[in-house]
């Protein structure tokens, strides 16, 4: 069931006490067609200001800056702790032991997983 963070339309899971996650929707976001909605990815031809209002609104849902992931069809995990972590590092999945680091990564034909 949808609902809404901070303005922002998303699906959450169920109650994790201690985690909090959700998938964005299609909207709420900026930008004009075939972009029209909420994209956030920055390798889809989209208006990069589009997209970094789209990613700016994300932003204002959860409680820090998250490190985006762009996702590859791989084995490769990046601890989001480290200190040399690129702004959005091209792996598979993201881990992290800091209570509030948020860690954000974009699908599409991929079903995205928490574990906890």
């Amino acid at each position: 069931m949808e609902r809404l963070i901070a303005d922002l339309p998303v699906v959450p899971g169920p109650d994790w006490h201690g985690v909090s996650y959700f998938c964005t929707t299609r909207a709420g976001g900026v930008g004009v067609a075939p972009h029209d909605t909420l994209n956030l990815g920055l390798r889809a031809e989209d208006n990069p200001e589009a997209v970094a209002e789209n990613r700016h609104r994300v932003r204002a849902a959860v409680p820090a800056a998250p490190l985006w992931l762009r996702q590859v069809h791989g084995s490769e995990v990046v601890d989001a702790d480290a200190i040399d972590v690129p702004a959005e590092p091209a792996v598979d999945a993201s881990v992290t032991a800091q209570p509030g680091r948020v860690l954000a990564i974009m699908v599409a034909d991929c079903l995205p997983v928490v574990i906890a």
